[in-house]
């Protein structure tokens, strides 16, 4: 009876870590999202920064970034 107990207790602890585990993510948020630019003269640069927040619960890595 005991090693039937000790079984079902561990098969649950593993399986609520697997599915705990499942679910930590990155979640990455634009502060400000759009950003209205200005019209510009012909062959002039503008510039702007758009800041990121990562609200997940583990490291957001950006690794490329790819304009619309």
């Amino acid at each position: 009876m005991m090693k039937k107990s000790l079984l079902i207790f561990m098969v649950a602890a593993v399986f609520t870590l697997c599915t705990t585990m499942g679910y930590a993510k990155p979640k990455a948020v634009f502060v400000n999202p759009t950003f209205e630019f200005s019209p510009l003269a012909e062959g002039q640069g503008i510039t702007h920064e758009f800041v990121v927040k990562n609200l997940g619960d583990t490291p957001l890595n950006i690794l490329s970034v790819i304009p619309p």
